[in-house]
C-alpha cells in the first residue's frame, strides 16, 4: 500500500486526542471515513458511514513512530515516509449475505423491443416466413453500501444471490465477489434468440417483434464479518528508498486504539471487539441495498394489417 498522507488532513474527530494534537499540532489527520461518505462538517449529513481502514492504519502507525522516535530515525520527517503494509496475516471472515425485502411497492416488469421485422404478403393464398434473430442485453446488481468498512487490498466479500431472485432472472450468476464497503454495479450479458415460423394472411402484412420484460427489485442486505491477525508495516524514505522502520501489531487492538482515541466518527459503532477460545476479533456488519436488473422472460409480438 502507498503512503495515504494525501488522506490525512483537517480532521473533525481528531483533536479530541491531546496526545495527537500536540503531535500534530496545525495539521490534523481527516476522519476515517471513506471517500464516499458525507458526514463531514461541511458536507450534508447523510445515514452513509463507511470507514477506511487503511487510514485507521495510517494513524496508528503515526502514533508508534511518534512513541518510538529516536535522534536517529527523528531526521526523518513522517511526511517522507513511504508506508507498506502487509495484510497477509490478517484475516477477514464473514457470514453468508442476509438479503431483506424493502418497504418499497413491488414493480411491475416493463417491456422491451430488442428487434422488429415486417413480413407482407400480396399474394392471394396464406405464406410462411422464418423469424430468426438474436440479441442480447445486460442484466445488473448494484451494490450500495451505507454502512461498514473498506480498505484498499484484500477485502472481498461474497454475496450468495437470494434463490428467488436466481428462479426469475435469465441466468444470473448465483453468487458474486464485491470489494469491502466500495459501491460496485456487476453486470452480466444474457443472450435472447427466436426462430419461429410466422404465418401471414393474404393481402396483408405482419409486424413480428422479439419482445422481453425486464424486472427491477431492491434488497437490503446485511454481512456479519470478523477481522483478526496481525498487519507489519515498513516504512522506507521515500528520498532513498532505504529501510527506516517496521512495525507488527494485531488489527483488533488498533481498532479498539481507534475508538478509544477517536479515530472513528462519533457514534458510528463500526466494530464490537470480541473474544472467542482466546481469539480476538473486531466484528462489523456491512449493510447496505442491492438493486438488480433483471431478464425475466422473452416472447413474440405480432400485429396484423390489411394491404
Amino acid at each position: 500500500m502507498n503512503s495515504l498522507i494525501g488522506k490525512l488532513n483537517k480532521d473533525p474527530h481528531f483533536g479530541k486526542d491531546q496526545e495527537f494534537r500536540n503531535f500534530y499540532e496545525g495539521n490534523r489527520c481527516d476522519s476515517a471515513l471513506s471517500g464516499d461518505s458525507c458526514n463531514s462538517a461541511d458536507s450534508p449529513s447523510t445515514d452513509k458511514v463507511i470507514v477506511d481502514l487503511d487510514v485507521i492504519v495510517e494513524k496508528w502507525v503515526m502514533n508508534m513512530w511518534e512513541k518510538t522516535k529516536t535522534k536517529q530515525t527523528a531526521k526523518c520527517d513522517f511526511e517522507d515516509l513511504e508506508i507498506i503494509v502487509n495484510w497477509n496475516k490478517v484475516e477477514l471472515v464473514q457470514d453468508d449475505a442476509k438479503f431483506e425485502q424493502t418497504n418499497h411497492a413491488s414493480k411491475k416488469p416493463y417491456k422491451q423491443t430488442l428487434f422488429k421485422t415486417y413480413f407482407t404478403n400480396k399474394t392471394d393464398q396464406e405464406q410462411e416466413y422464418s423469424f430468426k434473430t438474436e440479441r442480447t442485453t445486460r442484466q445488473s446488481c448494484g451494490y450500495n453500501f451505507t454502512k461498514g468498512f473498506s480498505r484498499e487490498k484484500e477485502g472481498g466479500i461474497n454475496f450468495k444471490i437470494p434463490q428467488e431472485i436466481i428462479e426469475i432472472s435469465g441466468g444470473i450468476r448465483s453468487e458474486h465477489s464485491v470489494e469491502c464497503g466500495k459501491d460496485q454495479t456487476k453486470e452480466e450479458d444474457i443472450t435472447w434468440g427466436v426462430d419461429s415460423i410466422i404465418k401471414v394472411k393474404p393481402k396483408s402484412r405482419t409486424c413480428a417483434s422479439l419482445v422481453i420484460n425486464e424486472l427491477e427489485l431492491t434488497r437490503n442486505f446485511s454481512v456479519e464479518t470478523r477481522l483478526k491477525g496481525r498487519i507489519s508495516v515498513t516504512l522506507n524514505n521515500r528520498k532513498d528508498n532505504q529501510f527506516v522502520k517496521l512495525f507488527s501489531h494485531d488489527i483488533v487492538d488498533i481498532i479498539r486504539q481507534a475508538t478509544e482515541k477517536y479515530w472513528l466518527p462519533p457514534n458510528s459503532s463500526i466494530f464490537e471487539i470480541g473474544e472467542n477460545n482466546g481469539t480476538k476479533y473486531a466484528r462489523s456488519f456491512l449493510k447496505g441495498t442491492c438493486k438488480f436488473r433483471l431478464g425475466v422472460e422473452q416472447y413474440v409480438e405480432l400485429e396484423e394489417e390489411n394491404l
